[in-house]
């Protein structure tokens, strides 16, 4: 996964902070700080025990290239953390299904590389990809809205 950070803000419906980091990319995800790789995109989420936004100054220390926070944390992190691409949210983990059901079908949409079924199994996976296409445009264009 390499994705802008303009793309990751239309897909998750974020607001990205500060706007001019909209270039940047993220070349992959994490929720756990001690498992996150430099450029990767870390989210935010909360649970029973840890809260996620605890450690976005970490996850910046480890080299990700922006978070997704709850909007209504933004004020309780470090300044140092608030320095860095940040995209808000009302729901992290919302952001983080809503971005995973839109890669998961546009990687879906993409074209087999080899062509290796009958006719009639080409043209029924064509039908098939013309739906899921389908279905991402109206995803994306709802994330624009």
């Amino acid at each position: 996964m390499k994705l802008t950070l303009a793309q990751i803000a239309r897909w998750s419906a974020a607001e990205l902070h500060p706007a001019a980091a909209s270039e940047a990319a993220a070349t992959g995800y994490s929720i756990d700080s001690r498992t996150l790789q430099p450029g990767d995109l870390f989210i935010a989420i909360q649970g029973e025990r840890f809260d996620g936004h605890d450690f976005v100054a970490t996850a910046f220390e480890r080299g990700a290239s922006a978070a997704i926070i709850a909007r209504d944390r933004l004020a309780s992190l470090s300044e140092a953390a608030r320095q860095h691409p940040l995209l808000l949210v009302e729901n992290p983990l919302s952001a983080l299904q809503r971005l995973a059901t839109l890669l998961r079908l546009a990687a879906v949409a993409q074209p087999p590389r080899k062509a290796t079924r009958t006719p009639r199994a080409a043209k029924a996976r064509r039908v098939d990809d013309k739906t899921r296409r389908g279905k991402l445009k109206s995803l994306r264009r709802n994330a624009v809205d």
